[in-house]
């Protein structure tokens, strides 16, 4: 059977306002040569009769026991057949070319296996672009363009090759900012390409799955937090300003 090259990957959890939205920008890309992966993870709500509505042979629903985003990023990687990935959060969209953009982006540079672009960020109704000074271009120094603001792959706005992704298990003990943990040790290890242009829109309206965790450990973010306090010299310990 014929196997499509790009694949999306969205997880849903509860997200029954947001979902149909999500995947009407997915099917709406001018580049038609993808399939989509929804990976529901033990949503409560009717979020599966919203996303079998669309009866469409490009959409594959996977329910599964509620484990957490890692788990359900993971699944979504392990059932994709294409060879490129891109995550997707059920409450964000795709912009109308997002795909094109990123295929073109593939087709310049084969031997880059991440690429990232820029964003929009939506809240309260307004809609702004992440940043006007977003990298163009072969990545160098990707944590200090991160620190900066220049350069910060996430979910929709990034693109990945399945067997670089495939060395990129996501830690299945963290509930917040699990992506920032995958990211931060492929920008160790792996050669980025980022874009200026939008592929997406960041939606902060419904960030419910974000509040802080009771257990610091499953906070990615926070519990690197805690560990820089524990580990950054105090002027007791003879560090000089």
């Amino acid at each position: 059977p014929y196997r499509r090259q790009r694949q999306m990957c969205i997880r849903d959890s509860n997200k029954k306002d947001c979902i149909y939205n999500t995947i009407q920008s997915v099917l709406n890309q001018s580049y038609k040569d993808f399939e989509l992966i929804v990976v529901d993870d033990g949503s409560t709500d009717n979020s599966a009769e919203i996303v079998r509505s669309f009866n469409n042979d490009k959409i594959h629903y996977i329910l599964k026991n509620n484990n957490g985003p890692s788990s359900a990023r993971n699944l979504g990687v392990q059932k994709a057949s294409g060879e490129w990935i891109l995550f997707l959060d059920a409450d964000d969209e795709l912009l109308s070319n997002a795909l094109a953009i990123f295929v073109q982006l593939i087709n310049s540079h084969p031997e880059i296996k991440c690429f990232s672009s820029n964003y929009y960020i939506k809240f309260n109704g307004k809609r702004n672009l992440y940043t006007h000074f977003y990298k163009n271009g072969f990545v160098k120094n990707a944590f200090k363009l991160w620190v900066y603001q220049r350069f910060m792959p996430r979910a929709g706005a990034a693109i990945f090759k399945k067997s670089t992704l495939n060395g990129y298990h996501y830690n299945e003990k963290l509930r917040r900012y699990e992506d920032a943990d995958v990211l931060f040790r492929m920008m160790r290890n792996e050669k980025f390409y980022s874009t200026s242009q939008a592929t997406m829109i960041y939606n902060c309206n419904s960030l419910a799955a974000s509040h802080a965790r009771e257990n610091i450990y499953e906070d990615f973010l926070g519990h690197l937090y805690i560990c820089l306090l524990y580990t950054s010299p105090s002027p007791r310990d003879g560090a000089t300003s």
